[in-house]
């Protein structure tokens, strides 16, 4: 098994499987490495005049 460095603080990072992947996790800072996807899901775009009114009907136009 490979050793990986903490991203943080520099020190070894411990290793956990769970199902089909490996996590990797800092014993001394507390460091989770957990991968993470950063991608929507919605196809829906909204214009800054449809969010502006969104706003004002929840906020109540008064001014």
């Amino acid at each position: 098994m490979p050793e990986y460095d903490c991203p943080r603080c520099g020190a070894v990072l411990d290793e956990y499987a769970t199902d089909d992947k490996q996590e990797y996790v800092c014993s001394d800072c507390g460091y989770v490495g957990v991968p993470v996807e950063h991608t929507s899901d919605s196809d829906e775009t909204e214009s800054w005049d449809e969010a502006f009114e969104r706003f004002d009907e929840r906020k109540g136009d008064d001014g």
